[in-house]
């Protein structure tokens, strides 16, 4: 899966990289309010947005919480709400 540059794609043991599609940002600042509503959710240590390509990526220490993410997402950006969806996910792997 390719990654945005600027976000690490080093992940510990159980993390997970989550991708979502949210179309509607029409400013930076609505980038800006996305990125900081899915880093207030526990263990979302990183969020990215582009508005290039309007794309979400963040690392989850539980995927259990992304459905936390699209909540906080959707909590603060009501005009969004119906206008995210997850496009992919990675889980980090350990090494045997």
């Amino acid at each position: 899966m390719m990654m945005p540059a600027n976000v690490d794609q080093t992940l510990p043991d159980g993390a997970s990289m989550a991708r979502y599609r949210v179309t509607g940002m029409d400013c930076p600042s609505c980038a800006a309010k996305i990125e900081k509503a899915a880093r207030h959710v526990p263990g979302v240590p990183v969020a990215k947005v582009s508005m290039a390509s309007q794309v979400l990526s963040l690392s989850v220490d539980d995927p259990t919480r992304l459905d936390d993410v699209v909540g906080a997402v959707r909590a603060n950006i009501p005009k969004l709400s119906a206008e995210i969806r997850q496009i992919g996910i990675d889980q980090a792997q350990g090494c045997d």
